[in-house]
């Protein structure tokens, strides 16, 4: 986004499990009863969300994992 002159301060992340649907099935490969994990990314410059990724994957064959920084404690 940065070479089109919009710069990404953040991303926020909302995963969710659910059944998968019909086509997913055959798309990942899994057997009926496997969940999947679905996640909505969303880009966002400064306010302005800029780009939504919808992505699907099947939970038995991913893991997540997520650093949070924690800013510096202000001096009193």
């Amino acid at each position: 986004m940065d070479v089109i002159g919009v710069h990404i301060t953040h991303v926020v992340e909302d995963v969710h499990a659910r059944p998968p649907r019909p086509y997913e099935l055959e798309s990942l490969h899994i057997p009926q009863g496997t969940p999947v994990l679905y996640v909505e990314r969303t880009y966002i410059a400064g306010d302005l969300p800029v780009e939504t990724a919808d992505i699907v994957v099947s939970a038995d064959r991913y893991v997540f994992s997520y650093a949070v920084a924690i800013p510096p404690r202000p001096e009193v």
